[in-house]
C-alpha cells in the first residue's frame, strides 16, 4: 500500500509527519484519490478545516464509489463541527446513496435529521459515569492499538446510553482510524 508511511504517522498520532508524507505524494501525483482523502483526515486531526474540505473535495474526483462515500462521509463530519448542521445532513444522505450499508453515515444522518425536527435545542445532558467509564475504557484499548475493539465499545455504548454521545469527536476518529486500517 502506497500510503504505509502515512498511515502509521497518523495512527500514532504524528499528524504532522503524516500530512507531509500526504502532500509528498500528492506533488508527484495529485490526482491520487487515496492520498487526497489520507491529506483530508489529517488536516481534519489537526484543525485545519479548510483544508480538510478541499481534500475531501479532491479526493471525490474518482470512480472508486466507496472513496467517494467515505469523502462525503468526512465533508459531513467537517461540516458538523462547525454546526452547519443542513450541509452535514446532504452530505450524511449523499455518503448513504453511494453506500447505502454505511452504519456510522446512517447513525449520523439519523441524529441529524432528528435534531433537525427538534423544535428547540437542549443542551447536552451531563456525562453518566458509565460513559465516562466507557471511553476510559475505550482509550486504554486504543493505547493497546485495538482500534476497532475500542470503536465497537464507543457504538454499543451509545445504544445503551445516550450521553456516550457528548465523545462525538473522540467516536468520530476512531471512525477515522478504523476505515483507514480495515476498509482497504
Amino acid at each position: 500500500m502506497a500510503q504505509d508511511d502515512g498511515l502509521k504517522a497518523y495512527q500514532s498520532g504524528d499528524y504532522d509527519n503524516a500530512r507531509k508524507y500526504y502532500e509528498s505524494i500528492l506533488n508527484e501525483k495529485d490526482e491520487d484519490a487515496a492520498a487526497q482523502f489520507g491529506l483530508g483526515t489529517t488536516a481534519f486531526q489537526q484543525q485545519d478545516l479548510q483544508g480538510a474540505l478541499d481534500a475531501f473535495q479532491r479526493a471525490l474526483k474518482t470512480d472508486n464509489k466507496e472513496l467517494q462515500s467515505k469523502a462525503y462521509y468526512n465533508i459531513a463530519n467537517t461540516m458538523a463541527s462547525q454546526q452547519k448542521n443542513e450541509e452535514a445532513l446532504t452530505f450524511y444522505r449523499k455518503a448513504l446513496e453511494l453506500n447505502p450499508t454505511d452504519k456510522d453515515a446512517k447513525h449520523n444522518y439519523e441524529m441529524f435529521l432528528h435534531q433537525k425536527n427538534q423544535p428547540d435545542q437542549l443542551p447536552p445532558p451531563e456525562t453518566s459515569e458509565y460513559a465516562k467509564q466507557l471511553k476510559a475504557h475505550a482509550e486504554q484499548l486504543v493505547d493497546e492499538r485495538q482500534y476497532k475493539d475500542a470503536y465497537e465499545l464507543m457504538i454499543k455504548g451509545l445504544n445503551q446510553d445516550p450521553t456516550v454521545g457528548n465523545f462525538q469527536g473522540f467516536i468520530q476518529r476512531l471512525t477515522d482510524i478504523v476505515e483507514i486500517i480495515y476498509d482497504d
